[in-house]
């Protein structure tokens, strides 16, 4: 499979995995910025805050850039901004002003992904989106890794040297994306007469993909304090994240080889059913059956959105390219209602909430695949 990609395929999948790398290496850079700059927890919250709505926003202004200017031109100033983004990082102390950059960054990191997800939105998107997550969980674990050793070796500065550094591939590759304005009536299997409740479709199950992102992404923010909350030893818990980090790489690398003809609704339906039975037993007490759940969950998580994507993609491609928005929006706004379930209802409601986002995106997403069903 991997010998048939394109290299306009590889180079949007490299661009765009690399790009993302400050986003999948957070929780270290937080830790050694607390560390070697004293902040608190507010001053790191906002930093967080800032990459990610920036990364959010990029990817909602990218497709309204790309009808005035090529992928490959909007991939490429989105990468040169993430490079001087992280290098202007390095070159400063003040809080404030590292937040702007950050802010920035994300603008910039969000920009070269909106970009290069609509070239992955051409194609094969259960395959691209497969290597995507493969690439960016992989780079994500490197960086986490590799970070603190850093910071230790050389200081905080180096980190974001080196960060800024992972955009040099992506600026090597970036020139084989396409270079013509991108093409927002290019759905398949429309028909005239129908087409205004073939165009809604597409749209609402894009709004599911951020009602699963929500109710997911919550769940695996508060994953550990969930853990916490169930008695658990501290050794069981970090041993439960780390199994939910491993599966979350073997789920992206699973996608690749289930095969192309296999029935879209049937793959769906099993993942949605075993991710619901994962996220009931995270309810557990018991170390081994949560650790086991927690690896489940990971495994399960890329892959009903890579056929979510898949679908959504091949109905329109402007939906499809929003795919990218709409789940940075939910994972964005995940953590901020689970906070304030969680006072209010506890930790058990982060599993009604994840398990009503699995429905939600079940719901929205069957048309699609009663059309295509029809189709094939």
């Amino acid at each position: 499979m991997l010998r048939n990609i394109s290299p306009v395929r590889w180079s949007a999948i490299i661009a765009y995995s690399t790009t993302s790398i400050v986003l999948n290496s957070m929780p270290a850079i937080i830790t050694v910025l607390g560390r070697a700059l004293h902040w608190g927890d507010a001053q790191l919250g906002y930093f967080a805050s800032a990459d990610i709505m920036g990364y959010t926003a990029g990817t909602l202004l990218a497709p309204l850039t790309m009808k005035w200017r090529s992928p490959r031109l909007t991939a490429l100033t989105g990468i040169i901004v993430v490079l001087m983004a992280d290098l202007a990082s390095a070159a400063t102390t003040a809080p404030t002003i590292i937040l702007a950059l950050r802010g920035v960054g994300g603008l910039g990191a969000g920009f070269a992904a909106g970009a290069t997800w609509y070239v992955m939105s051409l194609s094969h998107q259960a395959a691209n989106n497969g290597l995507a997550t493969a690439g960016q969980t992989g780079l994500g674990f490197l960086a986490i890794v590799a970070i603190p050793l850093l910071a230790h070796a050389a200081g905080w500065r180096l980190v974001f040297i080196a960060l800024g550094a992972m955009a040099i591939p992506a600026l090597l590759v970036v020139h084989r994306l396409p270079a013509g304005r991108w093409k927002t009536d290019a759905t398949a299997h429309v028909e005239p007469r129908r087409a205004s409740g073939r165009r809604l479709a597409p749209w609402l199950a894009t709004v599911g993909v951020a009602a699963y992102f929500l109710g997911q992404g919550a769940l695996w923010t508060y994953l550990g304090l969930v853990g916490t909350a169930a008695h658990l030893t501290q050794a069981a818990i970090d041993l439960s994240l780390d199994a939910c980090a491993a599966g979350l790489f073997l789920g992206s690398l699973l996608i690749l080889v289930i095969p192309a003809h296999a029935p879209r609704g049937t793959v769906v339906g099993i993942t949605l059913s075993l991710t619901l039975l994962s996220i009931v037993g995270l309810r557990s007490g018991v170390a081994p059956i949560f650790i086991s759940c927690a690896a489940a969950f990971g495994l399960l998580y890329p892959i009903f959105p890579a056929f979510q994507f898949e679908s959504i993609a091949q109905s329109s491609i402007a939906a499809g390219v929003m795919t990218l928005a709409a789940s940075m929006a939910g994972y964005s706004c995940g953590p901020l209602i689970a906070g304030k379930l969680i006072e209010h209802f506890g930790y058990a409601s982060l599993h009604w909430l994840a398990g009503t986002g699995c429905a939600l995106a079940l719901l929205t997403l069957i048309p699609l695949l009663v059309r295509k069903n029809r189709r094939t």
